[in-house]
C-alpha cells in the first residue's frame, strides 16, 4: 500500500508542472494598478479611497518622497489589501484626526497586504475605545517587511509599537520611542498569533505609571496578590507586558529587545521579549532592564503550555454518560437479583427434609459405640431434659439435606462473586462520572463554565517539536520583581483567568457548561542568563523562577540570583515541580530559606552541575538544592558540584546522586559549557577592585 501511494505521489509530481500552465491559461490575468504618493493630499486621498474594503485588492502604492503630515487632518487608512512600498521614505508628523479602537497609519491590513521599506514618525494615542492600537496598524493579517515607527503609542488593550493585534508576519521591523497600555502591550506587537522574525525594539514599554492606570497610593510593595478573576478588569491591574510582544501564541524568532520594560513592583506577566507566551519563542535576546511585580523575567514573564484538545464534553453529554453507567449498574443488579432468586428458591426446596423440627426443641448430640451397634445414631436432648431416640434413616435424610443446602449456598455465593465484579466496575465508572458532573456543576456555580483538565506531556516531546517551547534565548538585562522572577522565564504553568461578563451572557444551560481535556506542552530548553536577577519575595531562579508544569532542559546561568526577603532561590530554578535536567549554574546566590545551586526546591534533578558562591541562609542551603525528596528513588541522580564547604542538598551530599567533585574532575566532562573552563578572578583591597 505504501509503495502504491508513493508511486501515485511521484506521478502527481510529474503531472503537476504539465497541468499548471493549462490552469493558468484558463485564469484571466489580474491587472495591477500603481498609485504614486508624493504629497500629503495624495496620501489623504488614498485613505479616503480605501474606505471601500475591496478598492486596494490589486493596487501597488509607491511612496515617492518623504511626506510631512504636521498640521494636516489625517484619518487612518481604513482597510488595505494591496502593496505599499515606502521605498525608504518617511512619513512624519502623524497625528490621527479620528478616535476609537483599531487605530494606526492603517486600521486593518488584510491577508494579502504587503507594507515594506516604510518609516513613520508620530503619535498614536486615542482617547476613546483605545483597543487594537499600533504605530503602523491596529490589526494586521498581512506582511510587514523592513518597517519602523518612531514616536509614542498608547492605548488600553492590544497595544504595540507597530501592530496592536498581529496574525500576519513581520520581518526586520523596528520601533523607537515609548509604548504604554494596560493589557497585551508590546514594543512591537500587543498580541501575536502570527510570526515575528528578526525584529528589534528600542523603545521603553510601560515604564511610567499614568494617572489613568494607577493611584500611586494603592501600590503595595510588601504583599503580592495573584491576578484574580474580579481584578482582571480593575484599572489598577497591568498585565502581559513585553519588550517585543505583550502576549504571543504564535512564533517569535531572532527578535531583540533593547528597551526598558515595566515598572518596579507593578505589573503581572512582564518579560524582556514576551509578557506571556504560549507558542514558540527561539533565538531571541534581551538587553533591557525588566521590572515588575509577579511573573517577571528577562525573556518570558509567564510561559503557558501549548494546549492540544483531546476530549471535550458539555454537561448535557456528561449527564447522558452518567445515566448510561447507572443503567449498566442497574442491569447488573437485575441479572444478579434474578440469579440470586433462583439460587435461593433452590436452596429453600433443598431444606424441606420432611422432619418436624418443632417436635424436638433441643440439640442433636453424637452417639456412642453402643448406640451405633443397636442401630441408633444418637439422641435428641429435648427441652425437658428427656433423651428421645431418633431413627437412623431419618438422620441420613437430614444429613443429605444439609449437604444439599451447602451446595446451594455455594451456588448463591458463586452468583454474588461472578456478578460483583461487573457491578463493581460499573459502579466505579458511575461514581467517577458522578464526580465529574458534580465538579462541572460546582465550577458553573462559581462562574467557571469552562472546566479544563490538563495532562502534562512536556517530558515526552521530541527535540524538533516546537509547540509550547522557549529555546536558545539569551538574557543580558537585569531583572527585578516581587515573586516568580527568572532570568529567562518567570513562571511556567497555566494562567487562570476568566471573563465573567462573557460567560454569564453567552453560556447558559447544560450545553454551555463544558469539560475539556488537553495535552499540555511546556518546554524551556537551551537558554542562557547572564543578567542580575533580584526578587523581593519567593521563587527566583537564574533560568526559571517557578515551574509547576513542563520540563527545564540544558539551562545555563551566570548572573547573580537573590531574594532580599524570601526563599526558594536557585541558580537554575527557584521552585521546581517539574524535571530539571542537564543544567549548569556558575553564579552568586542568596536568600533566606530553600537556597540551592541548581534549585531552591526540586522534585526531580538529574545530570546538573554547579559551581556557586552562596551567602548564608536561615535554613535549607545546598550546592545542588535547598531541598529535594532524597527518599524518592530516581528523583535526584548524577548531579555534581564544586564547593569547599557546602553539602549538596540541605547540607548533605549523596554518593552518585548529588556529590562533590574537584574542579579538575568537573572540567573533564565533555558536556560542560565552556564558561566553566574560563574563570574570572577579582582582587579587592578594602572593597575596591584592584585587578581582574
Amino acid at each position: 500500500m505504501k509503495h502504491r501511494f508513493g508511486a501515485l505521489l511521484l506521478a502527481l509530481c510529474f503531472l503537476l508542472p504539465l497541468a499548471a500552465p493549462a490552469a493558468r491559461a484558463e485564469e484571466e490575468p489580474v491587472e495591477r494598478v500603481t498609485v504614486h504618493i508624493g504629497s500629503a493630499a495624495e496620501l489623504i486621498k488614498l485613505a479616503a479611497d480605501c474606505a471601500y474594503d475591496a478598492w486596494s485588492d490589486n493596487v501597488d502604492v509607491l511612496l515617492d518622497r518623504d511626506i510631512d503630515l504636521s498640521g494636516e487632518s489625517f484619518s487612518p487608512i481604513p482597510v488595505f489589501n494591496g502593496s505599499f512600498d515606502g521605498q525608504g521614505h518617511r512619513i512624519t508628523g502623524l497625528h490621527l484626526a479620528t478616535d476609537g479602537s483599531n487605530q494606526g497609519l492603517f486600521r486593518f491590513l488584510r491577508s494579502k497586504a504587503l507594507v515594506q521599506n516604510l518609516r513613520v514618525t508620530g503619535e498614536i494615542a486615542p482617547t476613546v475605545g483605545r483597543e487594537y492600537v499600533g504605530g503602523i496598524a491596529g490589526e494586521s493579517a498581512g506582511k510587514l517587511v523592513n518597517c519602523e515607527f518612531e514616536g509614542r503609542v498608547s492605548g488600553l488593550n492590544y497595544v504595540g509599537g507597530l501592530v496592536g493585534d498581529n496574525s500576519g508576519r513581520l520581518f526586520n521591523c523596528r520601533f523607537y520611542g515609548e509604548v504604554s497600555g494596560k493589557r497585551f502591550t508590546g514594543g512591537l506587537v500587543g498580541h501575536n498569533a502570527g510570526l515575528l522574525d528578526g525584529c528589534v525594539n528600542y523603545a521603553s514599554v510601560n515604564t511610567a505609571i499614568h494617572e489613568a492606570q494607577l493611584d500611586i497610593e494603592s501600590l503595595n510593595t510588601v504583599s503580592t496578590v495573584p491576578l484574580s478573576l474580579l481584578s482582571a478588569e480593575d484599572e489598577n491591574i497591568v498585565s502581559d507586558t513585553g519588550g517585543v510582544a505583550g502576549y504571543s501564541r504564535g512564533v517569535l524568532l531572532r527578535c531583540v529587545n533593547r528597551g526598558a520594560v515595566g515598572y518596579q513592583h507593578y505589573g503581572y506577566n512582564v518579560g524582556g521579549v514576551a509578557g506571556r507566551q504560549a507558542g514558540y519563542l527561539s533565538g531571541c535576546e534581551n538587553y533591557g532592564a525588566v521590572l515588575g511585580r509577579k511573573d517577571v523575567a528577562g525573556v518570558v514573564g509567564q510561559m503557558e503550555p501549548f494546549l492540544a484538545l483531546t476530549d471535550s464534553m458539555n454537561l448535557a453529554d456528561e449527564l447522558i454518560l452518567l445515566n448510561q453507567y447507572m443503567n449498566a449498574a442497574s442491569a447488573d443488579l437485575a441479572v444478579m437479583s434474578a440469579q440470586m432468586r433462583d439460587a435461593v428458591d433452590n436452596a429453600a426446596l433443598t431444606t424441606d427434609t420432611g422432619i418436624d423440627t418443632g417436635q424436638y426443641p433441643g440439640t442433636i448430640t453424637p452417639a456412642g459405640q453402643d448406640a451405633a451397634d443397636s442401630g441408633m445414631t444418637g439422641s435428641i436432648s429435648g427441652g425437658s431434659g428427656v433423651d428421645l431416640p431418633i431413627d437412623t434413616d431419618r438422620a441420613n435424610e437430614l444429613a443429605d439435606s444439609l449437604s444439599g443446602i451447602a451446595s446451594e449456598m455455594n451456588d448463591i455465593f458463586g452468583v454474588m462473586s461472578d456478578s460483583a465484579g461487573y457491578l463493581a466496575d460499573d459502579l466505579h465508572l458511575a461514581n467517577n462520572q458522578f464526580s465529574r458532573v458534580l465538579l462541572l456543576m460546582s465550577n458553573a456555580l462559581g462562574g467557571n463554565f469552562d472546566s479544563k483538565v490538563f495532562e502534562d506531556v512536556s517530558d515526552e516531546l521530541g527535540e524538533k517539536e516546537i509547540e509550547g517551547r522557549v529555546s536558545q534565548n539569551l538574557n543580558l538585562g537585569s531583572v527585578e520583581g516581587d515573586s516568580n522572577v527568572g532570568g529567562i522565564v518567570g513562571a511556567m504553568g497555566i494562567e487562570y483567568e476568566f471573563d465573567l461578563e462573557d460567560t454569564l451572557a453567552e453560556k447558559v444551560g447544560a450545553n454551555g457548561i463544558v469539560n475539556n481535556t488537553y495535552d499540555a506542552k511546556c518546554v524551556c530548553s537551551d537558554n542562557c542568563n547572564r543578567g542580575e536577577i533580584v526578587a523581593k519575595k519567593d521563587r527566583v531562579g537564574g533560568v526559571v523562577g517557578s515551574s509547576e508544569m513542563g520540563v527545564v532542559l540544558r539551562g545555563e546561568s551566570y548572573g547573580s540570583v537573590s531574594s532580599t526577603d524570601g526563599g526558594y532561590v536557585g541558580g537554575i530554578v527557584g521552585y521546581a515541580e517539574v524535571p530539571v535536567r542537564f543544567s549548569y549554574a556558575m553564579c552568586d546566590i542568596a536568600g533566606k530559606t530553600y537556597v540551592g545551586g541548581i534549585a531552591g526546591y526540586a522534585s526531580s534533578l538529574s545530570d546538573c552541575a554547579s559551581m556557586i558562591d552562596a551567602a548564608p541562609a536561615d535554613a535549607c542551603l545546598g550546592a545542588i538544592a535547598g531541598w529535594a525528596d532524597m527518599k524518592k528513588e530516581g528523583a535526584v541522580t548524577r548531579n555534581v558540584f564544586v564547593h569547599d564547604s557546602l553539602g549538596a542538598v540541605d547540607g548533605i551530599s549523596y554518593r552518585d546522586l548529588a556529590m562533590p567533585v574537584s574542579y579538575e574532575e568537573l572540567v573533564a566532562r565533555e558536556e560542560l559549557p565552556g564558561e566553566f573552563r574560563t574563570l574570572k578572578l577579582s582582587f579587592l583591597a578594602d572593597g575596591v577592585l584592584v585587578k581582574r
